[in-house]
């Protein structure tokens, strides 16, 4: 099945190597670490990517909810 395509939507891996070491204040992952399998990679590019003393705001839920 042939998946259609998005403009301006990319499908990732998890790396976010497109992007520069420290480059935000400010990272925001609603919802998708749900759809994450290996969260301890996903967790360094945060970091990477986050200024010293820059905050990540992430959530998750909980299927069993």
């Amino acid at each position: 099945m042939q998946q259609k395509r998005l403009a301006g939507v990319q499908r990732r891996d998890g790396t976010l190597d497109f992007l520069q070491d420290e480059a935000f204040d400010l990272v925001v992952c609603p919802l998708a670490m749900d759809y994450v399998r290996d969260w301890v990679p996903t967790f360094r590019e945060f970091q990477r990517v986050l200024k010293p003393g820059g905050m990540l705001i992430a959530s998750y839920l909980d299927s069993h909810y």
